[in-house]
C-alpha cells in the first residue's frame, strides 16, 4: 500500500487529504496507535484511516474507518523499526500512546538522532476500557463502520474480551486492545476532527490544479 499526502483545491482554499495510490481510496485522517508490551504480552502497532466521505446510507451519516496495517512483537527493537516504517509509509509525524513509559529509554536506543520517533499521549487521556468498550460497541453493532485486514488479530481479541474479568483492569494491559483504542480516541474525540472539514486560505504561490503534492 502506496498513501500519498494531497491537497484538495481550489482558486482559494485548500484541505489535506490522503490518497491509496493503488486503490486511489481517499481518506481525511490516518493515525497510529502503539501500545507498549506487558509482561509476556507482545507490544502492537495499529494504523487506522478514516474515509473522506460520510455514508448516507446510514443514520447520521458517519465515515468508515479502515484498519491499514498492524504490528506484534515483543521485541523492542522490531516494534522501533515498524513504526519508524509505517510513519514513512503513511506520511505520518505522530504515534498515538504512553510516551512516559519506562520502555521508551529503550526504544531510543534503536533510533537514529535524526529519525526520532514522536510520541504523544492520546486527546481523550482517560482512556479506560469502559470507553473503550463502548467505542467498539458504537462501531461494531447493528451497522458495522469498522473494518479491519483480512487476517487481522483483532477480531478475536475482541471475541475474547470478556467484560466481567475487567474490572480494576487497565486498558494497557491488553496491547493490541489498547493500539486499537488510542485510535478509536483519536478518531472520536481529537479537535483534528474538526480541523479536517476545513478548508484553508492558500498560498498564491501555490499551484492552481485540482490535485497537489
Amino acid at each position: 500500500m502506496k498513501i500519498q499526502r494531497t491537497y484538495l483545491k481550489d482558486q482559494d482554499y485548500e484541505r489535506k487529504i490522503f490518497v491509496d495510490l493503488d486503490s486511489d481510496d481517499v481518506y481525511r485522517r490516518i493515525c497510529i496507535g502503539f501500545a507498549w508490551p506487558y509482561l509476556t504480552k507482545p507490544g502492537f502497532i495499529c494504523v487506522m484511516a478514516e474515509e473522506d466521505k460520510r455514508d448516507y446510507s446510514i443514520p447520521y451519516g458517519p465515515r468508515h474507518l479502515r484498519i491499514l496495517a498492524e504490528h506484534e512483537a515483543d521485541d523492542i527493537e522490531n516494534l522501533s523499526r515498524h513504526l519508524q516504517k509505517f510513519t514513512e509509509d503513511f506520511c505520518q509525524k505522530h504515534i498515538i500512546g504512553n510516551n512516559k513509559n519506562p520502555l521508551c529509554g529503550i526504544m531510543e536506543q534503536y533510533q537514529e538522532k535524526h529519525a526520532r520517533l514522536s510520541i504523544s499521549r492520546p486527546y481523550h487521556e482517560e482512556l479506560d476500557l469502559t470507553v473503550f468498550v463502548q467505542l467498539i460497541q458504537k462501531r461494531t453493532r447493528g451497522v458495522k463502520t469498522l473494518h479491519f485486514l483480512e487476517g487481522s488479530c483483532l477480531p478475536g481479541c475482541l471475541t475474547n474480551l470478556h467484560t466481567e474479568d475487567l474490572e480494576n483492569k487497565l486498558l494497557e494491559q491488553y496491547p493490541a486492545l489498547c493500539a486499537l483504542g488510542l485510535c478509536l480516541s483519536e478518531m472520536e474525540f481529537s479537535r483534528g476532527s474538526e480541523r479536517s472539514d476545513v478548508w484553508s486560505k492558500r498560498s498564491r504561490s501555490l499551484s492552481q490544479s485540482g490535485w497537489a503534492v
